[in-house]
C-alpha cells in the first residue's frame, strides 16, 4: 500500500511571539464616587439605559439619550456634575444591595449576576480597566429605587379598601406605576402599581411604563391575588 504524502507548512518556532501586556489602570475612584456617578446617570436619564437611544432626523442618526454607563463615565471624568443628592442615593443603593444580597445568600445560592452585584457592592475602589464592574454598578441604582418604591407602596396599601372590582368586571382607575419588568418568556411587560385609593394592581402590557408615572388604565378584573387585583385586556388611555 502506498501512502500519500501531504504538504505540511514549515513553522519557524524560533520567531519571537509578542504577548500583549494587561492594560494598567491610569485612574482610580472610590466606591462612593462610582456609585454617585451611577446615581447621576439615573437622575439624568430617569431610568437605566443599557444602550444609547438614537432617533433619525433627516435620515441622520442623532443620540437623544446616552447610555447610563456613558453618562456615569462622564461624571467620573467631570465630578462637578455629581450632586450631594447623587452621593446620598449612591451610598444608600450600595448599602441596600450589600445587605440584601448578604441576607439572600444565607437562604439560597446567588445567581452569577447577583454574585457580580455583591462583588461591586463590597468593592472599596474601582479603576478604569474594570469595565464590567463599572457597567454592573451603573445598572444597580434603578433596582434600588424600584425596590424602595415597592416597599413604600406596600406600606401605603389599604387592605380595608378591598379589590378594584369583582372578577369579570370592567374597571378603570388612576394608577401610579411602581414597577415594570420585561418577561422574555411572555414577550411583554408586567406592570405593578397602586391606585389613588391605595389598592394594589398588576397586569401585563405591550409597552414599557416608567416607574413613578401616573396613568389612567381600563381593563377587566381577571383575578384577586393576595392583596392585589390582576387585570387583563388592559389599556392605558392617558
Amino acid at each position: 500500500m502506498r501512502y500519500q504524502s501531504y504538504y505540511r507548512p514549515s513553522y519557524n518556532f524560533s520567531s519571537k511571539v509578542t504577548v500583549p501586556r494587561d492594560k494598567q489602570p491610569t485612574e482610580t475612584w472610590s466606591a462612593d464616587t462610582v456609585w454617585a456617578a451611577a446615581a447621576y446617570a439615573q437622575r439624568i436619564n430617569g431610568s437605566y439605559l443599557k444602550d444609547d437611544v438614537v432617533q433619525y432626523i433627516d435620515e441622520s442618526p442623532v443620540v437623544v439619550n446616552r447610555s447610563s454607563k456613558a453618562l456615569m463615565r462622564s461624571a467620573l471624568t467631570d465630578q462637578s456634575l455629581i450632586s450631594q443628592e447623587d452621593i446620598t442615593v449612591g451610598q444608600d443603593a450600595r448599602d441596600w444591595h450589600k445587605k440584601n444580597l448578604l441576607v439572600k445568600a444565607l437562604k439560597t445560592p446567588l445567581s452569577d449576576f447577583e454574585q457580580s452585584v455583591a462583588r461591586v457592592s463590597n468593592q472599596d475602589e474601582f479603576n478604569d480597566t474594570q469595565r464590567l464592574e463599572l457597567a454592573v454598578t451603573a445598572s444597580q441604582i434603578q433596582s434600588f429605587i424600584v425596590n424602595q418604591r415597592m416597599a413604600e407602596a406596600n406600606n401605603r396599601i389599604d387592605r380595608s379598601a378591598g379589590f378594584l372590582g369583582e372578577v369579570g368586571a370592567k374597571v378603570g382607575c388612576d394608577l401610579e406605576v411602581i414597577r415594570c419588568t420585561f418577561s422574555e418568556r411572555y414577550g411583554c411587560f408586567f406592570v405593578t402599581g397602586i391606585t389613588s385609593a391605595n389598592q394594589a394592581v398588576f397586569f401585563s402590557y405591550r409597552a414599557k411604563l416608567s416607574p413613578g408615572l401616573t396613568v389612567k388604565v381600563v381593563g377587566t378584573v381577571k383575578a384577586h391575588r393576595d392583596d392585589s387585583t390582576q387585570l387583563t385586556r388592559t389599556k392605558v388611555i392617558a
